[in-house]
């Protein structure tokens, strides 16, 4: 009931919302600009998805949906808690924000493969049973699982809201979780159902492991061990002979055992947990995880980069060479030779020489970033404090550090093309280069003043503001500037332009300047707040953004004469702003806040941001090229493609697709350009995933523009997938359709 109430009320909603953008336009039929339709209904069916707390499965075989990514660090800036490989070159990597990000070819190329969205849970452990079927847990009481080797993963509650650690599974269906305040759930039919036991109150449990059906150890806070022969019916406390943190625990033998934690401590059984014992140990390192892969070879991973391993049933343990002091929350190894930790700041490390030397997998730099600007779809510049900078020739996939700022007070750069680019920052510095930044010069002295943004509004008129009201202007190209004066002395932040003539710039206490005159002169405008205005966006000559403090956005209607405020539905800190056109735009902010409208901000959505940290800045080219900068190095790009590769290019291309009428009753046109001859399935699947039609099964289709037609006459109506694959996985693309009746 719940269920079809649910649905109810989400139809009855889209059929109001688009009821109402009908009479907003003034039309009186559905004969109108189905891709602006088209753009609202994306817009509802993300709502929609998002407030599904019920919503058990996460359609996630379009591999062409638009979504942020990590460009750096690569593949991810978040905490490894969690690693599970597979013989065949299949990485799992486990991560906060519900992410699973996965490399099928031992780390050359990741995909995120969930996350995303569904809940922002952190994940803290990842298994898997066999080839097809593996579990991840979390924060928030969450068990994600796969049955399709990790293609996709389904979501299933636990506990709501209690925080899980770790689990274990002897097959499918059989079991265990370890949770806080003393609890281990288990599961005999694969996570549908979930029993609950008791162990000791207020006493955290993270490992956990059993070797059959009935022998359990799981371990906690205060060295606190307990053990099971039925399962888990009764748990019964053991003596550990420590007061550490245990972390994680592995059965050996069914006598034999191993546990590790805080202080480089580990203790091992050899009567089922009967007694335990110290075993020698090279580090007082906290010891997070512990993997064996027989009865006599293990390794352990902890703080400050530590691994060891032993080859003697755990009684003796020696340290290898890491190659970092980073935090290693995960290890594991497929056999003897082959292994991978994980850790702080998305840290990844392989070895295919059973530990003797680590290779770093993961790339990039944490340097903070403020500032990121591109003058076409492959050339941006990246910028951090004290004149850190990156350069990108292709589209981000690469960041190179610049060295020629290296000093610099920078705080603001702007793309000219590639070859001129302008940086302001502190104590007035304003520099240009004529060379795509391997060389700079000072082009302004007059001023000590901080400089937070620079502008261009062609190759010859540009602006910089700053601290104390400061405006500064160039009419040829930054080579030389010249003071406005505006009789405002309070900081500014950010400055655009609507035309060569009409632009606005924004500051502290909600402040809204406005020039008609190129900036020659500037008046103040009513803004309706004294929350700080952080950036600027017009579109053109009419629609314009502001973001500030406290979730601040307003929006203009006639190029900055008048100023509104739209919901944002948050009081985070809003930091930039960026539209690609009257309907699309984006805004970052504090804790990596990520919202997104396409509808010119009518409705904000609040997106699934893969990061914590604070975003600084944005940068919209279209709407499948956008960059986000913030701290610890974080660059994320929004657009087509999960693929995330540095060293090779992705397999899956995209291609064009279209459908019409969308909104369609009860037949819908699909077109589809393939780029060369191929042999493709097409298949229509509803909002829960689930196949409703195949109107194609490896049949042949000719390169160039290609039509099928889908009839939803015995369908109600609703959201509609349509999925177009060719049988090589060279492409694949998901068009969304909605059917109303």
């Amino acid at each position: 009931m719940k269920t079809l109430i649910f649905k109810y009320t989400f139809f009855i909603t889209l059929l109001l919302f688009i009821g109402n953008r009908l009479y907003a336009q003034g039309v009186d039929s559905l004969d109108i600009d189905d891709e602006e339709i088209y753009q609202d209904v994306d817009s509802l069916i993300d709502v929609h998805i998002s407030n599904m707390t019920d919503f058990e499965e996460l359609i996630t075989f379009d591999p062409t949906d638009k979504f942020w990514s990590f460009q750096n660090p690569f593949p991810t800036n978040n905490t490894i808690y969690g690693v599970c490989a597979t013989p065949n070159g299949n990485v799992f990597l486990a991560t906060p924000m519900s992410s699973i990000i996965r490399s099928t070819d031992n780390g050359v190329q990741w995909d995120l493969k969930f996350g995303i969205g569904l809940t922002n849970s952190t994940l803290y452990d990842i298994t898997l049973v066999n080839n097809n079927v593996g579990y991840a847990t979390g924060l928030g009481g969450i068990l994600l699982k796969t049955t399709d080797g990790g293609n996709s993963w389904n979501k299933m509650i636990v506990r709501s809201g209690i925080p899980l650690f770790r689990l274990k599974f002897l097959d499918e269906n059989n079991g265990w979780v370890s949770g806080y305040s003393g609890m281990v759930y288990k599961t005999n039919d694969g996570g549908n159902n979930w029993s609950t036991q008791f162990v000791m109150a207020t006493v955290r449990l993270f490992g956990i492991d059993f070797i059959n059906n009935n022998l359990g150890l799981v371990v906690g806070d205060s060295g606190k061990i307990f053990g099971t022969t039925n399962g888990g019916a009764l748990w019964t406390q053991q003596n550990s002979g420590t007061t550490q943190t245990l972390m994680d625990v592995q059965f050996l033998t069914p006598n034999r055992a191993v546990a590790v934690g805080r202080a480089g401590t580990i203790k091992i059984t050899t009567n089922g947990g009967s007694s335990w014992s110290s075993a020698f140990s090279p580090t007082l390192s906290w010891l997070e995880d512990v993997h064996f892969i027989d009865s006599a070879r293990g390794w352990a991973c902890g703080s400050s980069g530590t691994i060891i391993r032993t080859l003697d049933k755990g009684l003796s343990w020696y340290q290898q060479n890491s190659g970092t002091t980073e935090w290693l929350d995960a290890i594991y190894f497929v056999d003897s030779l082959n292994g991978w930790a994980g850790g702080a700041k998305g840290l990844v490390l392989r070895t295919t020489d059973g530990g003797d030397n680590w290779i770093k997998i993961s790339k990039g730099h944490y340097d903070n970033l403020y500032s990121v600007h591109f003058s076409d779809q492959r050339n941006g510049w990246a910028l951090g404090k004290d004149g850190v900078a990156y350069k990108t020739t292709d589209g981000g996939l690469n960041w190179i550090f610049q060295y020629s700022l290296v000093g610099q007070k920078v705080n603001s750069l702007f793309m000219i093309d590639s070859m001129n680019i302008v940086v302001v920052g502190k104590r007035g510095l304003v520099k240009k280069s004529t060379d795509g930044g391997t060389s700079w010069i000072n082009t302004y002295y007059g001023t000590t003043n901080l400089l937070n943004k620079v502008y261009f509004v062609n190759s010859d008129l540009g602006f910089a503001v700053g601290s104390s009201g400061i405006v500064l202007k160039t009419t040829n190209g930054g080579d030389f500037w010249y003071r406005i004066k505006t009789n405002y002395r309070n900081n500014l932040y950010d400055i655009q332009f609507v035309n060569n003539t009409t632009g606005c710039i924004v500051g502290a206490r909600g402040a809204i300047l406005r020039t008609t005159d190129a900036g020659n002169t500037w008046n103040v405008k009513y803004s309706g707040t004294y929350a700080k205005l952080n950036s600027i966006h017009f579109v053109d000559d009419k629609y314009g953004w502001i973001v500030g403090n406290s979730g601040t956005i307003l929006k203009t209607t006639n190029g900055g004469n008048t100023w509104f405020g739209q919901y944002s539905g948050t009081k985070k800190e809003l930091k930039s702003v960026a539209f690609v056109d009257s309907l699309y735009g984006w805004i970052v902010g504090a804790n990596g806040i990520l919202l997104s409208t396409t509808n010119g901000g009518m409705n904000w959505l609040n997106q699934p941001s893969p990061v914590r940290t604070n975003l600084n800045d944005i940068y919209a080219i279209d709407t499948s090229n956008v960059w986000a900068v913030g701290l610890q190095g974080v660059t994320l790009r929004y657009g087509s493609g999960l693929v995330l590769s540095k060293n090779k290019p992705a397999i899956i291309e995209e291609f064009f697709t279209n459908n019409y009428p969308n909104p369609f009753n009860p037949v819908t046109t699909i077109e589809f350009d393939l780029p060369e001859k191929s042999i493709i399935t097409i298949k229509i699947y509803n909002i829960v995933g689930q196949e409703v039609a195949v109107l194609a099964k490896e049949e042949l289709f000719f390169q160039g523009r290609n039509a099928v037609y889908f009839d939803g006459t015995n369908l109600p109506s609703g959201v509609y997938f349509c999925r177009i694959t060719d049988e090589l996985g060279k492409f694949k693309v998901v068009r969304k359709m909605l059917l109303l009746k």
